[in-house]
């Protein structure tokens, strides 16, 4: 049965967590180490036994492999619940970290929002009388009051909505070069920094009451839940031909990312550990940022910031694969293996392959999939 691999994938999240209280209290932190990347672990070492064993029906894999597909619409509901009015209005590093200026269009609409903000100190607003409801239009009403009482499954919609859109922009106006998930994520941080300049709130589009679900959407805990579902698309055995030079290649593509992005990160005022580390984890990738992020308390703004990092990265590599496919080398499996552990970027790989060879893109993707497990690890 479906719930099977439901549960199965609950089970290696779940006690991935508790081993990462363990160890963070082992080694006298007081946060969850590396929790997520156990429990992916946990979950390709079940998944192997079971196959062994054969007790891993197709139906008990769907259930997982659906919470796997749902990866990319829970970062993009994640995304647009930041706060990234706070980490643009951080100045210079927040501007070239989402490769935007202060442009006429943003400085309207931010003032904009500033000037059509409530008072809430001069003004008091008396509650809503039912003759108020009365005058309202009784089919927005009925809307609105469906639309917010089912915030999670607006969530859902909504989401759904911006990739359909995303995949539209990526086969008309990209023709394929920008994957439509990098640009999913991006109309979800600009969704977050409208809803957080109309309502000057902290978590972006959630401020809204109408889409308020989009916080749980793109909560901690349907965010790890997703994320730990990846590893189960890992083939341990097809990697292992990859040899050591594949590990070799994972260990880099996680470690120099982590050491320039933090480097800009104090080049740009952001000295303090915590913020460093999670902007450094989001050049590994959009998804280890925000995860390192929420385990060691950084703000909003600068989880935003690391998405944003790990944005970036991820288009650099879907445009630059193609074209520099030839100085590298890019024409067998190993090749695309030990190119996936480099650059750690599973959407970007895939596209970038895809745009190259498209046999290739297996092979890449599989190592680039353990990224988000060593990365959250590490």
């Amino acid at each position: 049965m479906i719930i099977y691999g439901t549960a199965l994938l609950a089970f290696c999240h779940l006690a991935g967590l508790f081993l990462g209280d363990l160890l963070g209290a082992a080694i006298g932190v007081k946060t969850n180490v590396g929790g997520v990347g156990i429990a992916m672990l946990l979950l390709i070492f079940l998944r192997l036994y079971l196959h062994g064993k054969g007790l891993l029906p197709k139906e008990t894999e769907a259930g997982v492999g659906f919470w796997g597909a749902m990866y990319i619409p829970v970062v993009v509901a994640m995304a647009a619940n930041q706060n990234v009015v706070a980490a643009l209005n951080q100045g210079r590093t927040g501007r070239a970290a989402f490769g935007l200026g202060r442009s006429r269009l943003v400085c309207r609409l931010h003032r904009g929002a500033v000037a059509h903000r409530p008072r809430q100190h001069l003004v008091h607003q008396r509650p809503a009388t039912r003759r108020d409801l009365n005058e309202e239009p009784a089919m927005i009403h009925m809307i609105d009051k469906v639309l917010i009482q089912n915030g999670l499954v607006t969530a859902f919609a909504l989401v759904g909505l911006i990739m359909w859109v995303s995949s539209l922009i990526s086969r008309k106006l990209t023709f394929g070069r920008v994957h439509g998930s990098a640009i999913a994520i991006l109309i979800g941080l600009v969704l977050a920094y409208l809803g957080g300049a109309f309502t000057a709130g902290q978590k972006g589009l959630a401020d809204l009451p109408l889409f308020a679900g989009v916080g749980l959407m793109g909560g901690a805990m349907l965010r790890d839940f997703a994320i730990g579902a990846t590893a189960f698309e890992v083939q341990a055995t097809e990697a292992r031909k990859a040899g050591l030079i594949g590990v070799v290649s994972l260990l880099l593509g996680t470690v120099l990312p982590f050491i320039v992005g933090a480097s800009v990160a104090d080049a740009f005022g952001y000295t303090d550990a915590v913020s460093m580390t999670t902007i450094g984890a989001g050049a590994v990738t959009y998804i280890v940022g925000p995860v390192t992020g929420a385990a060691i308390g950084a703000s909003s703004d600068v989880i935003a910031l690391s998405i944003a990092t790990g944005l970036i990265k991820t288009i650099i590599v879907m445009i630059g694969t193609p074209l520099a496919a030839n100085f590298m080398g890019l024409k067998t499996p190993r090749s695309a293996m030990i190119f996936g552990g480099l650059a750690g970027t599973v959407s970007g790989v895939s596209a970038g392959l895809a745009a190259t060879d498209r046999r290739l893109v297996p092979y890449g993707a599989l190592i680039a999939t353990f990224h988000t497990g060593v990365g959250c690890l590490l």
